[in-house]
This record gives structure tokens, sequence and C-alpha cells, in this order.
């Protein structure tokens, strides 16, 4: 499972298809990298329903590396 996140800025909806977008990129990277079979993976985007931190602290305001 690929999941890709946002901040809750913005709209739901382009939010939705940023997180998707995300994901999608890493799953082809993953796929020319190594060669592995699209059935291999499973793409999500979550939007504010599902943070992986909240805007109100530093941490949620800091772009993951």
């Amino acid at each position: 499972m690929i999941t890709g996140h946002t901040n809750a800025t913005g709209g739901v909806e382009q939010n939705r298809a940023l997180t998707h977008a995300r994901a999608s990129a890493v799953r082809d990277w993953k796929q020319r990298m190594d060669d592995i079979v699209d059935s291999c993976f499973a793409v999500q985007g979550f939007t504010a329903n599902q943070p992986v931190a909240s805007n109100d602290t530093e941490t949620g305001v800091q772009i993951p590396i």
C-alpha cells in the first residue's frame, strides 16, 4: 500500500487528486527501479480526514523527507 498525503489547506477534491498523484508517482518510480508488476501495489490518497500530523503543530506543517 502506497499512500499520499497533503496538508489541510485547499479544496477536498483538489487535495484528493494531489495525494493520489503523489502516491502514484512513488509507485511508478518503484516499478521503474525494481521492475515490479502493477498488481503488487495498491495506491491511495488521503486528505485532511487522515492526517500524518495536525497542521496546528510544527511537525504538521513541515514537509517530511
